[in-house]
């Protein structure tokens, strides 16, 4: 290091952060003793509850990174509790099966309340130890929960280890109730050109990835109907690079049900279900389900974040809806060519999906 004057912060867990400034010679080494405090002990603790009805979360998983305190999980009220923590900065991550994880920064100088708001997924991010159910593994070696690598969450699921001249297979059978879209991220480490990730729809091959490149989102159109999704992992007769495997995962399926429907046939879930087709020209038609009585908007943003068309459904009771976008904006002009994002906006909820025009 150049002479002059430096800030040095000397950190432990366990103890309090100390900065003291150092000045650095031409001549010599410079030894610099500390001795750091005993940090306080404090608590952290609250809810983790479900953004659409405030219900609790049970089982949510909570950790607080690169600390050597053990993970906790959520009761039967949603409630968990870190009884001892040491007073300092930490990133806490929540978890929980069907909801977008969550990393949040928190500063603990006393014992602390941090309540956590998950958001509804019906995306698959292999959270669980096992494969989750009907999800077949097949080939040379099996695929397996890969608690190392992730896209959402902790785990991912990675292909089985292989040799030349042999592939490992992953697949699911899905039933489509109406078109829409599967989506799934995916990561490959291979031999460039040879050793492929593939992935097939109803056996026929949509696309295929190889080299070294990090997590990527996939989509492809999905028409009703049952459908298996299959993918594999191939290697080539020689040669191997990079960690030679492939990944998924956040996996989300076209819808399996219209929406899960309570007594009477009335959602459980206020959500937006997504449009079809997409991409489309010039028409698609946007699903949603309402669970309880309340005023709702559809609106459609351009890549910009300016309005083109809004739909106010006012006070809508109970049930599934659609309405038919024609591809025009509130002034009846064309709306052109490119990706729009359309919103669904209770007074409870509010989620994006995104959809393409093509002319």
């Amino acid at each position: 290091m150049p002479p002059g004057e430096y800030d040095v912060y000397y950190k432990a867990y366990g103890y309090e952060t100390e900065n003291i400034s150092v000045i650095l010679t031409t001549t010599g080494q410079t030894i610099q003793d500390v001795q750091l405090q005993p940090a306080t002990v404090v608590s952290l603790s609250g809810y983790v509850t479900d953004s659409d009805n405030g219900e609790p979360i049970v089982g949510a998983n909570l950790q607080i990174l690169d600390t050597p305190i053990e993970p906790v999980h959520t009761n039967s009220e949603g409630a968990y509790i870190f009884p001892e923590v040491f007073s300092g900065s930490y990133q806490v991550f929540v978890t929980a099966d069907n909801y977008i994880s969550v990393l949040q920064d928190v500063e603990l100088t006393e014992s602390t309340t941090l309540n956590f708001s998950l958001i509804y997924t019906e995306a698959e991010s292999f959270e669980s130890p096992i494969l989750p159910a009907g999800w077949v593994t097949s080939g040379a070696q099996d695929w397996q929960i890969d608690e190392t690598e992730a896209y959402d969450g902790f785990n991912s699921v990675k292909s089985g280890v292989i040799g030349n001249n042999q592939e490992t297979s992953l697949e699911v059978t899905k039933e489509a109730v109406t078109g829409g879209e599967i989506v799934f991220w995916q990561k490959v480490s291979s031999e460039s050109g040879y050793d492929f990730l593939q992935f097939y729809i109803d056996d026929v091959l949509q696309d295929e990835w190889s080299g070294i490149g990090d997590w990527s989102e996939q989509s492809y159109n999905v028409e009703a109907g049952e459908h298996t999704y299959t993918w594999k992992y191939k290697k080539d007769i020689y040669v191997s690079d990079g960690q030679d495997c492939g990944w998924i995962d956040y996996v989300i399926f076209p819808p399996e049900d219209e929406t899960a429907t309570g007594g009477q046939g009335i959602p459980m879930q206020t959500k937006l279900i997504g449009n079809y087709p997409n991409p489309f020209n010039p028409t698609t038609t946007i699903k949603f389900a309402i669970s309880a009585p309340q005023q709702v908007e559809i609106s459609i943003f351009n890549l910009k974040g300016q309005k083109v068309r809004s739909y106010n459904q006012h006070y809508q009771e109970p049930g599934n809806y659609s309405i038919v976008w024609n591809g025009n904006d509130d002034e009846g002009k064309p709306a052109g060519t490119g990706i729009y994002f359309y919103k669904l906006k209770t007074s409870a909820y509010s989620q994006i999906k995104k959809m393409m025009l093509l002319k």
